[in-house]
């Protein structure tokens, strides 16, 4: 696309270049990204009508690079949503009659799945102009303004503008890789930042051991379940760390993207800090950090480190992180015989459990099958506003730690649609401090 300088030109009207003439040219790749770079060169004469179609005024190219689109499905010719990178999405996604959604509940993979749209468009759609394809700087390099059929060497103008597309585009390159790495650096550090906080606040006291009398007056499948994961005789645990593999559904009909994810938790008192990476191939295209401390809880997820796709607080959010605390006990079951948790008979294979902290509480149910393994947590959680089942299923036991633990777990929304499987992961490694 060439754009003149001169500031009162109509930005529709075809004018007409003099030989000579200093123009900046705009080097974009897809017509709906944003400003990559742009370089000045001295033209040798443009045609009368030639700017009918390039020239359109296009507000998204003066974005500044802190800006990302956010409706990546908008048709060529609306004016862009755009939202500041450090602030969370206000607008909504995809087309015109696509509602907003929320970002909790099943919306939050569609959270993940916004972000990595917005790498892709970033990295790899802005290649091509709009929807003809055409490869980038296509429609300069053959308008015929800038040939000189007459010039000797075959068009020293292409080959000065090669140059420094070439040039241009490195320079791009190199900015756009040191711009993620300084990204993936800056958000580390706010992990471990939090992770810090975490287990800084973690209650220290006297180490404690499991007995077989703190087991009698809860309901037997529970007392079932905690002697067969080998918690009895076992010190109670205050702290874990852990490191998970598997995938993530971006939304119903999508793809799954795999996922590599680490987690801190503390029991009292109780929360945690989980920070998840989507990969195509060797890349993280995405990042996410969940977190649940003294009762609130938060989701960040950045689109390649940088762009802030979702910044979530909130009454709802605070309730769902709580309920993922307690369903992840399973993996440190001693924290089921502490004073902040409850529990309530209902039948030979299930029980009523509740977690209490700061004046809030979240209750699910746990159904075990005859030999005592826990095989899946049941609860309600805030989907798109509304209160949803949601089931955590488990799908494979081990030994870790010295304990029959889950290995394998999913989490599944029951809809009145139908199940909605969102995430499929397996513990690689698990440590508890006790």
């Amino acid at each position: 696309m060439i754009q003149p300088r001169e500031v009162a030109a109509h930005p529709v009207e075809p004018q007409v270049g003099l030989a000579g003439k200093e123009e900046q040219i705009w080097v974009a790749g897809h017509e709906r990204g944003t400003l990559l770079f742009r370089i000045s060169e001295a033209h040798r004469g443009l045609i009368a009508g030639e700017r009918d179609v390039d020239d359109r005024a296009h507000p998204e190219l003066h974005a500044v690079m802190d800006q990302v689109l956010a409706g990546s499905r908008q048709s060529p010719r609306e004016r862009p949503n755009l939202s500041d990178s450090d602030h969370a999405l206000t607008v909504p996604p995809g087309g015109d009659n696509q509602a907003p959604c929320d970002v909790v509940g099943t919306s939050a993979a569609r959270y993940w799945g916004i972000a990595t749209r917005q790498y892709v468009d970033g990295r790899i759609r802005r290649m091509s102009f709009g929807s003809t394809g055409e490869p980038l700087g296509w429609r300069i390099l053959v308008s015929p303004g800038l040939l000189d059929p007459g010039d000797a060497d075959g068009g020293s103008l292409m080959k000065t503008l090669l140059r420094l597309l070439g040039t241009g585009l490195g320079l791009a390159l190199c900015a756009g890789v040191a711009a993620e790495v300084l990204g993936r650096k800056a958000f580390s550090r706010l992990v471990r930042s939090d992770v810090q906080t975490l287990l800084v606040g973690s209650s220290r006291g006297e180490t404690k051991i499991v007995s077989e009398e703190m087991l009698a007056g809860l309901p037997e499948p529970v007392q079932r379940y905690l002697r067969y994961t080998g918690v009895v005789g076992k010190p109670f645990v205050r702290t874990v760390q852990l490191r998970q593999k598997g995938k993530m559904l971006l939304g119903a009909g999508k793809l799954w993207i795999p996922l590599k994810a680490q987690q801190w938790y503390c029991v009292q008192p109780p929360g945690f800090v989980w920070e998840g990476t989507l990969h195509i191939g060797p890349i993280p295209i995405v990042r996410g950090r969940d977190m649940y401390r003294r009762g609130e809880g938060h989701m960040l997820i950045k689109a390649a480190s940088l762009f802030t796709v979702a910044d979530a607080k909130g009454k709802e959010v605070d309730h769902g992180e709580m309920m993922r605390h307690l369903s992840e006990m399973m993996w440190f079951p001693s924290a089921f015989l502490e004073d902040n948790i409850s529990f309530e008979a209902h039948d030979a294979t299930s029980a009523r459990v509740t977690l209490t902290d700061h004046g809030r509480t979240a209750t699910g149910t746990l159904l075990f099958d005859a030999d005592g393994r826990l095989t899946e947590f049941v609860g309600r959680r805030y989907a798109g506003g509304d209160l949803e089942t949601w089931s955590v299923p488990v799908t494979a036991y081990g030994e870790m730690e010295g304990l029959n633990l889950p290995v394998r777990g999913k989490a599944v929304w029951k809809l009145t649609k139908g199940d909605q499987e969102y995430i499929d992961v397996t513990i690689t490694e698990l440590h508890h401090l006790v």
